[in-house]
């Protein structure tokens, strides 16, 4: 009875793994289908500008070159340290963040592409945490207070990742306060 339990509870945590990692999964699908965006809409610019030089407006031509480089600059902050997790989660953290006014700052610098750690463990350690730091930075009732640092390096053996964000309260005990405390850590 008692292994049968075990197996029951293995069983769900896999599961809630499973489920997590499918919508970590999304995100990325949700990232790049923003990129083709971008892509299909600088297409359109370029027709325009490219229409302005024919009519030999090209003071029309470069303001709108300035204008349209502000817009994606402001617009698309990309993270890319060739590792595809790190990328396509922190990128949907900033994202967030920008939806929600939480400024997020980033400090990454990868010894090489390849971590030495599963993907599928990557996206669930790294997601939790990035979910975890914007939950509470969404709770911070002060603005300039909403703020997360996420620090991600490694080296020839290692990956350290260090995220720092505000809390609405100081927490002594360090519980989950969601519900299901034994599938959240």
């Amino acid at each position: 009875v008692i292994e049968k339990f075990q197996l029951m509870h293995e069983n769900a945590q896999l599961q809630h793994q499973m489920d997590y990692q499918d919508a970590n999964y999304e995100k990325t699908v949700h990232s790049f289908k923003n990129i083709k965006r971008i892509i299909h809409d600088t297409h359109q610019q370029f027709l325009y500008i490219d229409e302005c030089i024919k009519r030999n407006e090209l003071a029309e031509a470069s303001e709108h070159i300035k204008i349209t480089l502000n817009k994606i600059e402001g617009a698309y902050q990309r993270v890319n340290t060739g590792n595809l997790v790190i990328d396509a989660l922190v990128t949907n953290s900033l994202n967030i963040g920008q939806a929600n006014g939480i400024k997020v700052d980033t400090q990454l610098n990868l010894y090489s592409q390849k971590v030495n750690i599963e993907r599928y463990d990557l996206c669930v350690a790294l997601g939790n945490m990035l979910d975890n730091a914007i939950e509470a930075s969404k709770k911070v009732k002060i603005a300039e207070d909403r703020f997360i640092l996420i620090k991600i390096h490694s080296n020839e053996s290692a990956l350290f990742i260090h995220i720092l964000n505000h809390m609405e309260n100081e927490v002594a005990h360090l519980q989950s306060l969601k519900s299901n405390p034994d599938i959240h850590g």
